[in-house]
Order: C-alpha cells, then structure tokens, then sequence
C-alpha cells in the first residue's frame, strides 16, 4: 500500500507516487520533480531531495525523447549517463520541507 509522507513535493523531491488508481496500488513510480506539485501532497512518499545538481536534471529532462507512439514515450533518444552519485543522509529541518536545505542541516 501507499506510504504517504508529510514532506512536501517540491522541485528535487525523490519520490515514490503510487501507479494504480485505487489502493492498495501494485507498484509505484519513482521520480524527481522539476517542479512542485502542492496537489500532491500527502499522497506520495517523498524519501529525498536533490541538493546539488538540479540543474543536471533539468538538462537531462529536456533531451530529445522517443515518438509518442513508442513503448517509453519519455525516454531519451540516446542515453544520458550519471557518472557520479553521492547519497547522504540528512535529517528533515524543523519546518518540516525548508526545499533550501543542506545536508545536516
């Protein structure tokens, strides 16, 4: 079943948004947000958030992408690669989403 949080999905958000219409959903898609999605909230699981490199993100999301009609209409036409990932473990600031966080913090 779902998991929602009380995090905010703001842009950089790491989450996991439930595929099926009606719960309890059979799988989940996983996502980084380029922009908020406030109608969101409580009902997704946000787990993260990119502190360093949206910008990378963004670039990566406005590669040219396969026809409408394929069977991953959004994946790029030729692969992106992420040549370095750090993951760090951070607690959540006492407002609870500050999206201007650090690590830390």
């Amino acid at each position: 079943p779902a998991e929602p949080s009380s995090l905010r999905p703001v842009a950089g958000s790491l989450l996991a948004k439930p595929v099926g219409a009606a719960p309890p959903a059979n799988g989940s898609e996983f996502m980084i947000l380029l922009r908020p999605q406030p109608t969101w909230s409580g009902q997704v699981t946000v787990f993260g958030r990119v502190v360093r490199g949206l910008d990378i993100v963004q670039s990566i999301s406005r590669l040219p992408v396969a026809s409408t009609g394929s069977e991953f209409p959004f994946k790029p036409v030729e692969d992106a690669r992420i040549l370095d990932v750090s993951v760090l473990e951070a607690t959540v600031p006492p407002a609870g989403n500050d999206p201007s966080a650090t690590p830390g913090s």
